[in-house]
C-alpha cells in the first residue's frame, strides 16, 4: 500500500485526513514534508491523531505532537499498530502563508516495527493495571524475540494473572497471542509458543479478533 498526497499552502493550517479501504497493515511509516520556496522557519507546530477501533466499537484517540524542527527535514512517523487504525488525522500549523510552498504527505506498508531493548515485564504490567490498551500493544510488538521468550518462560503466570481481571481478559490475552503468532510465522520465536497460545489463549484470542472487526 502506498499513499500519497499534495497540497498547496494556502492559509496558516492545514488539516488531512486517510482512512482505510479495509484495514491498514500492522506497520507503517507516515512521512511528512514542506517543500518550495523559503520553507524555513514557516512551520509551528503540528499533530497526529491516530484514531483506534478499540474492543465492541470502542474508540480511541492518541494524539502525538510534531515540533518546528520537526519538519526542517522530512519527518518519519512509524506506527505498528496500524491494524487498529481506521483514521489517520494530520494537522500542522505555519507561522505565515507563502506562496509556492506545498504540504506531502506519505503513507506506505514497511516490513518491520521497530524493535527496543527497553520493554520490561515491569513496564507491561503497569500499562495493563492502568488499562493502556493500545500502549500495551505497541511495546509488546517492539520486543525482540529473546526478550518475548523471556517473559513467556518466567513470567507468564504473573503477566497473565493481571490479564485476566475482568474486561481486560480479552484485549490483552489477545494482543500476546497475536504477537506469539506473528512472531513464530516469521521464524523469529520456537513453534513450540505457538503450540502453548493455542493450548492457553485460543479461546480468547478468537473472541478478541470478534470484538475487533476481524474475520474469525
Amino acid at each position: 500500500m502506498k499513499i500519497e498526497h499534495s497540497s498547496i499552502i494556502k492559509t496558516n493550517s492545514f488539516f488531512y485526513s486517510i482512512t482505510p479501504k479495509e484495514r491498514f497493515s500492522d506497520n507503517l511509516e507516515l512521512s511528512l514534508f514542506l517543500r518550495g520556496n523559503n520553507t524555513d522557519g514557516n512551520f509551528e507546530r503540528g499533530f497526529i491523531d491516530l484514531h483506534y477501533q478499540l474492543i465492541d466499537n470502542k474508540t480511541e484517540v492518541k494524539r502525538f505532537f510534531i515540533r518546528s524542527e520537526d519538519l526542517s527535514t522530512p519527518f518519519k512517523f512509524k506506527i505498528n499498530t496500524g491494524d487498529l487504525v481506521f483514521k489517520i488525522r494530520i494537522g500542522v500549523y505555519f507561522t505565515r502563508k507563502k506562496s509556492g510552498q506545498h504540504f506531502h504527505i506519505s503513507l506506505i506498508d514497511i516490513f518491520e516495527s521497530e524493535i527496543s531493548n527497553f520493554i520490561t515485564l515491569p513496564l507491561l504490567k503497569e500499562l495493563i493495571a492502568k488499562d493502556e490498551k493500545v500502549e500495551f500493544l505497541e511495546k509488546i510488538r517492539r520486543l525482540d524475540s529473546e526478550n518475548l521468550e523471556s517473559i513467556l518462560d518466567t513470567d507468564l503466570p504473573s503477566l497473565k494473572a493481571l490479564m485476566d481481571k475482568g474486561s481486560r481478559k480479552v484485549f490483552y490475552l489477545w494482543a500476546l497471542s497475536d504477537t506469539i503468532i506473528k512472531m513464530t510465522a516469521k521464524s523469529k520465536i520456537p513453534l513450540s509458543y505457538l503450540d502453548d497460545a493455542v493450548e492457553l489463549f485460543y479461546h480468547e484470542y478468537y473472541d478478541g479478533k470478534i470484538a475487533l472487526g476481524f474475520n474469525p
